[in-house]
């Protein structure tokens, strides 16, 4: 079954000593899951996640708070603004029904709407590698 235990027993202080040597170091802009693997990779310490993230809270609390993601500055939201109609026009194209190579079932269908209005211009279809319109509205 393959079936192993790991063996978490680890020298607390040798362990904090390592992720000091790598904060100093070029490891210093990471975060405690990639520290963790990085103290797995290349200094084969098995020790689990939570101990990293603890340790690392020990070491430099404020660099885990500008890191987590609640902290990340948003943009705000505003109001989508338009001169009028005819002035922006919106294209999308849906092209997940076109398959492999475009040969198995050879469909993309794209269309243009006026913002202003939201009055729909055009919708093209495309068979294969011709473009025809399909209606104006």
């Amino acid at each position: 079954f393959d079936i192993y235990y790991h063996d978490f027993s680890q020298n607390v202080e040798e362990v904090e000593n390592i992720i000091r040597e790598e904060l100093t170091g070029p490891g210093r802009l990471l975060g405690y899951r990639a520290m963790h693997l990085k103290l797995r990779q290349k200094y084969d310490v098995k020790i689990p996640r939570d101990h990293v993230y603890e340790i690392m809270h020990k070491i430099n609390p404020e660099l885990l708070e500008e890191r987590r993601p609640c902290f990340k500055k948003k943009r705000k939201k505003t109001h989508f603004v338009t001169k009028g109609p005819d002035w922006v026009f919106s294209l999308d194209g849906h092209d997940k029904l076109m398959g492999y190579q475009n040969s198995t079932f050879p469909l993309a269908i794209y269309g243009c709407m006026d913002t202003a209005s939201r009055k729909k211009n055009d919708v093209f279809k495309s068979l294969g590698d011709k473009f025809k319109t399909r209606g104006c509205w």
